[in-house]
C-alpha cells in the first residue's frame, strides 16, 4: 500500500538530483562555519570600549580614527543624508546579506571594498584625502587598526539587529556596550556631583576601574569559551583569515601613485 503523505518539494528535489542536493548542503555547512569563524575572530580580536583603543597615537600624516569612522558612518545634515561606506557596501553588495542581515563570512571583501573606496579619488572627491588614505593603508599598524574598527562597527550593527550568530560574539559585544554605557553614566554622575569641587582624581580613577573590570571580564570570557564549539571552528579558519587580510593589505591601493617612492604596495 502506498503512503498517502506527499513529500516536500525539497525532499523530491533531493531524490531527483542527489548530487546537487549534497553540494548545496555541504556549501551551506561551510558558509555557516565561516560565519562563525569570522564573528569569533572579529569579536575576540577587536572588542574594545572605545574605537580609540584600536587606533591611538596615529602619526600626523595618516588618517585619524575620527576621519575613518566618519567615512564609515552615514552623515546627516538636516534632511540631507550622505550614505557612509557601510551603507554603500550594503547597497552595492546585496548578495552579502541574507534577509537584510550581513553575513560575517564576507568580512574580507568588506575590508577590500573599504580600501578601494577610500583610496579612490573619484569617490572621496578630494585628492588630498585619497592621498591620506593611500598612505594610511600602506602602513601596517594603521591597516590592522582600521580592520579592528571596521570589525567592531559591523558587529555592533549586527548586535543591534539581534542578528549575531554566535554566543561568543554576543557575549563580547554585550560586554562592550554595557561597559561603554556604564562609563558614559559614570562620567555624567561625576560631572553632576562635582561641579563645584576639585575632582580630577575621581574623574581619572573611576573610568580606569570600569575599563579594568571590562578587560578582566573579557579575559574570563576568553577562558570560558576556549573549548566552545564556536571557538574550535574559529581556530580551524583563523590562519586563513589572517592570511587573506594580509593579502588585502599588500594589494596596491587605487591611489598608489600618490605614495612616495619606497612606500608603494609594501609595508612601511
Amino acid at each position: 500500500m502506498m503512503p498517502q503523505d506527499t513529500p516536500s518539494a525539497e525532499l523530491i528535489e533531493t531524490f531527483l538530483n542527489p548530487e546537487s542536493a549534497v553540494f548545496k548542503k555541504a556549501k551551506r555547512a561551510v558558509e555557516i562555519e565561516m560565519n562563525i569563524a569570522f564573528e569569533v575572530f572579529m569579536a575576540e580580536q577587536y572588542s574594545r570600549i572605545h574605537y580609540s583603543d584600536l587606533m591611538e597615537d596615529v602619526p600626523e600624516e595618516l588618517a585619524s580614527k575620527d576621519r575613518l569612522v566618519s567615512w564609515l558612518n552615514d552623515y546627516r545634515r538636516g534632511k540631507i543624508v550622505r550614505p557612509g561606506l557601510i551603507t554603500l557596501y550594503k547597497n552595492n553588495n546585496p548578495g552579502h546579506f541574507q534577509d537584510g542581515i550581513w553575513q560575517a563570512r564576507y568580512f574580507c571583501l568588506f575590508v577590500k571594498y573599504l580600501k578601494e573606496m577610500l583610496t579612490n579619488q573619484q569617490y572621496v572627491r578630494n585628492k588630498k584625502i585619497a592621498e591620506n588614505f593611500a598612505l594610511s593603508f600602506a602602513n601596517s599598524d594603521w591597516y590592522w587598526s582600521a580592520v579592528g574598527i571596521s570589525s567592531l562597527k559591523l558587529l555592533e550593527n549586527l548586535y543591534k539587529q539581534n542578528a549575531l550568530q554566535t554566543s561568543i560574539a554576543k557575549a563580547y559585544i554585550r560586554q562592550t556596550l554595557i561597559a561603554r554605557e556604564l562609563l558614559n553614566s559614570v562620567g555624567k554622575i561625576i560631572g553632576r556631583s562635582t561641579k563645584n569641587h576639585d575632582a580630577y582624581e575621581m574623574k581619572d580613577i573611576l573610568p580606569q576601574i570600569v575599563e579594568k573590570s571590562f578587560k578582566q571580564q573579557l579575559k574570563c570570557s576568553f577562558d570560558i569559551f576556549a573549548n566552545n564549539k564556536e571557538y574550535l571552528i574559529y581556530r580551524k579558519y583563523v590562519r586563513e583569515i589572517y592570511g587573506t587580510l594580509q593579502t588585502i593589505y599588500l594589494t596596491p591601493n587605487a591611489s598608489e601613485k600618490f605614495l612616495p617612492e619606497g612606500k608603494r604596495g609594501s609595508p612601511i
